[in-house]
């Protein structure tokens, strides 16, 4: 199962076996660490909010540097400004990336002709809850290296670390939870030399069998993607799902990690 993701680098690419993404890139020298836990929950694209925020390929931001965690636009190849671009968008400007079982920031930051070392990238995906309740997941996450992830407004998953993501496996297994409706995956990895990538995936919490388009609508979700050909919104949720780490998103209640 592939679908379409949107990336930033302050990049958009295939994310793993299950969709594609979108990406954002930026730079500023924390390092292969994000700076430590606390700094990589802040807004690394002030004055947007991500959990409200729903980027479609290319769009381009004006990120404030200042107030951003983030410090600059490192892309040569793609204009002045913080662009989001997904595999299908760069294609289409020419511009050809390889997709496989992960999000290969390394790869696709030769070819727009930006600097890979001290730097981070964002990518986005959309799943689609059809139960009507709030639904448990397990958020199955491999990276290199620090790894962040946000569901909707909420983050679910704040990992500073050094390290390469592994042989296809699961470093990490968190509880995370879908409103009903609409939810917006954000995926945040820090680099800081040598390989830059991650994978993810939605697991079962019963079982921890990763879930693809058909067991997951079985399951009760649909892997949407990047959500550019439906101009898909996420929910902004009031109250906090029954299990994430702690933090909603920009900065905003500092609640007791539920997972």
């Amino acid at each position: 199962m592939r679908k379409a993701t949107a990336v930033l680098f302050v990049t958009v690419f295939a994310l793993g076996a299950a969709y594609f993404i979108q990406h954002i890139l930026g730079h500023k020298p924390y390092g292969c660490g994000g700076g430590g836990e606390v700094n990589i929950m802040g807004n690394w694209v002030a004055p947007y909010e991500m959990g409200e925020e729903n980027p479609r390929a290319g769009d381009d931001w004006q990120i404030d540097f200042a107030e951003a965690k983030s410090s600059r636009w490192g892309v040569v190849n793609l204009g002045d400004d913080p662009t989001w671009v997904s595999s299908e968008w760069l294609e289409s400007e020419g511009i050809f990336i390889n997709t496989g079982d992960q999000v290969d920031f390394n790869s696709i930051a030769g070819q727009l002709g930006m600097v890979n070392d001290n730097t981070m990238g964002i990518a986005t995906t959309y799943i689609e809850n059809l139960t009507g309740d709030p639904l448990a997941i397990e958020l199955c996450t491999a990276s290199d290296d620090s790894v962040r992830v946000d569901v909707n407004n909420y983050i679910a998953l704040n990992k500073s670390v050094c390290r390469g993501s592994g042989n296809g496996d699961c470093q990490e297994r968190t509880c995370a939870e879908l409103a009903p409706g609409m939810n917006k995956v954000t995926v945040y990895v820090w680099e800081g030399g040598g390989g830059w990538n991650f994978r993810f995936g939605v697991n079962d919490p019963a079982t921890g069998i990763r879930l693809d388009d058909i067991s997951g609508e079985d399951f009760g979700i649909i892997f949407h993607g990047n959500g550019d050909d439906d101009a898909l919104e996420s929910e902004v949720l009031e109250e906090p799902p029954a299990c994430f780490a702690g933090q909603e998103v920009g900065g905003g209640r500092q609640l007791p990690q539920t997972c």
